[in-house]
């Protein structure tokens, strides 16, 4: 798959690891299902963990709509919030 990545929460209270929803397409993400596996991501934090990323989440939501709105982004682009 030459489309990959994926939507990371990293803190203390979520262990080493964090929680994570990754996804692996032969085309680029579409914006609404990053949308999706964005919210999926937060629906699964507990909710004072949640709580605590809530504009991080925000962010990174307004984050898929600019990318959108400019047509993509390059390759290999990361983004922290």
């Amino acid at each position: 798959m030459d489309h990959r990545g994926r939507f990371q929460a990293q803190g203390g209270e979520l262990g080493g690891e964090g929680m994570s929803e990754s996804w692996a397409e032969p085309e680029p993400l579409p914006a609404l299902t990053g949308h999706i596996l964005l919210t999926a991501l937060s629906n699964k934090l507990p909710p004072k963990s949640a709580d605590l990323r809530r504009d991080a989440f925000r962010d990174a939501h307004r984050f898929i709509d600019s990318a959108q709105a400019g047509g993509g982004v390059g390759a290999g682009t990361k983004k922290s919030f």
